[in-house]
């Protein structure tokens, strides 16, 4: 590709005719451009919306040099009536780790904050990963004008709230959504609100893909699917997260009427007419849970099959939970996931012979309130162990009680499985 002559060296390494290798090059940019238009037509149709569409706001596109620098982001978000600040938007241009979570998100934030100083109209930053299927987000916090950074869950809840809500304002009935099994609770609060369930899958984004399929065909209105715990949804008819559904999401509280004012209402927000993205933020059902990017939430494991090591975790679990029980932490239901099937029981008899998929333990308080979960998942490309805390309410003395637990069961399991 870097000779001068490399479309003759490529000849001969094919049995490409002349007149069709000229055909493709001509066509080049006309093809490139008619996906760009269907790309455009396909993100309005994800979020029910058509071409009057509006995004009232301004945004930082922080695109660390990645795959959405080629796609259509600044002149779709353009076109749509938003200002667009863009950052690292030529491909290649790289400049931090491509996972958009923690201090990977901080030189969206700082830029927003700087660029609001100079137009209070910009309220939103992104940061996609590099190969441009996920994205997560920077909002201005308008009560201390400060720039914030929203992790992958609180990103995914306040996207399944938006979107349920336009459901329910839709009059659609019997709404669901799908998402896998470390998705924070928080999402189950959240749109539970609006009376949609939510259904759970092991993880991987086919998974929820699939989850929601079944859904549909039993009569679910499942508009929303994805993994809470990665960051990014995925709207129907989309099959894959993207960036651009998220931020068509947030446009909608200020360009659907009534959408807004319902939102609030339910969130009990008093002014239910000035539309504030902070005021939702603020008003969602609070979680303190573990980042699936963290370095303490992956264990490096001897264990290489998964079966060994969940027997050892549920002894040693059984043992440990009386030591712990208390009036928020008073039962608990063991949830196995295969696939698209979340089984719930504990033991081997539960799983699939082998059984590679996910492990939560769900906790629920006096009252029968679920207050928090463990989860527990295998790699399937490396000797590691992922595992994560959800705790209602943001308690971190609890939190950091049960996320040193699952460490040390973990750790404890590993050790006798390969006694």
């Amino acid at each position: 590709l870097s000779s001068d002559d490399f479309i003759n060296r490529a000849s001969g390494l094919i049995d490409c005719p002349v007149d069709k290798l000229r055909s493709v090059l001509l066509n080049h940019d006309d093809v490139k451009a008619k996906s760009l238009s269907y790309y455009e037509e396909f993100v309005l149709r994800t979020a029910y919306a058509d071409s009057s569409f509006q995004i009232p706001f301004g945004i930082v596109a922080e695109l660390n040099g990645s795959a959405r620098s080629s796609s259509i982001d600044i002149p779709y978000l353009n076109k749509r009536g938003a200002k667009v600040w863009a950052v690292n938007a030529s491909a290649g241009q790289v400049d931090h780790a491509i996972v958009p979570e923690g201090k990977n998100l901080e030189l969206c934030r700082t830029t927003l904050e700087r660029v609001h100083g100079r137009d209070n109209a910009f309220i939103l930053g992104y940061v996609p990963d590099n190969d441009g299927d996920r994205g997560n987000f920077v909002y201005l916090d308008e009560y201390d004008n400060s720039a914030k950074i929203l992790h992958a869950q609180e990103v995914f809840a306040l996207i399944a709230l938006i979107e349920v809500a336009h459901q329910a304002l839709r009059g659609e009935e019997k709404i669901a959504i799908a998402v896998n099994g470390p998705t924070s609770a928080r999402v189950d609060d959240a749109v539970a609100l609006f009376g949609a369930e939510v259904f759970r899958a092991d993880v991987g984004e086919a998974n929820v893909v699939a989850l929601a399929s079944i859904l549909r065909d039993k009569g679910y209105s499942v508009h929303l699917c994805g993994e809470g715990s990665n960051g990014g949804i995925i709207t129907d008819p989309a099959k894959v997260r993207d960036p651009m559904n998220s931020i068509m999401s947030i446009a909608k509280l200020y360009s659907v009427d009534g959408l807004y004012s319902l939102i609030a209402d339910k969130l009990s927000i008093e002014d239910k007419e000035k539309v504030s993205l902070s005021a939702i933020i603020k008003a969602i059902p609070q979680y303190a849970s573990t980042s699936m990017f963290e370095k303490e939430a992956v264990l490096k494991v001897r264990s290489r099959e998964f079966e060994p090591l969940k027997r050892e975790y549920e002894e040693l679990f059984e043992e440990a939970f009386p030591l712990i029980k208390s009036d928020i932490l008073d039962s608990y239901e063991v949830h196995q996931f295969e696939l698209t099937e979340d089984r719930v029981g504990i033991g081997p008899d539960v799983r699939e012979k082998n059984s590679a998929g996910g492990y939560q333990i769900r906790f629920y308080d006096k009252n029968g309130v679920s207050s928090a979960y463990l989860w527990l998942s295998k790699s399937k490309t490396e000797p590691v162990m992922r595992i994560m805390a959800d705790v209602k309410g943001g308690d971190k003395t609890l939190y950091d009680q049960l996320f040193s637990l699952q460490r040390k069961l973990v750790e404890e399991a590993d050790e006798i499985a390969n006694e």
